[in-house]
């Protein structure tokens, strides 16, 4: 993945001399994945898929449960709410 986003640094250097830094690049680089869904799974931790496949596997809600933890600012009140209320709106539309 680094080596793809020093490229694109590079690419958008249009050959001018000078230090060009991936960083400075960053969310452009982002933005350029957005429409490659191979390429864009490499923007996350491996750690979220096995979750997100332990869920599916288990019928388990951890990766819901952390989305919203993380959503709600790290705040397990927030996050436990906000995850009850899903539950509840769930579980009136079925």
């Amino acid at each position: 993945m680094r080596y793809e986003q020093t490229l694109f640094a590079l690419e958008r250097a249009e050959g001018n001399p000078g230090v060009y830094l991936s960083e400075d690049c960053a969310f452009e680089y982002l933005l350029s994945l957005t429409g490659d869904q191979n390429r864009r799974q490499g923007l996350t931790h491996p750690a979220l898929a096995k979750l997100r496949r332990y869920d599916i596997e288990n019928g388990g809600e951890f990766y819901n449960t952390l989305y919203q933890y993380l959503l709600n600012e790290r705040s397990i009140l927030l996050g436990s709410k906000k995850r009850t209320e899903l539950y509840l709106y769930q579980i009136r539309n079925r």
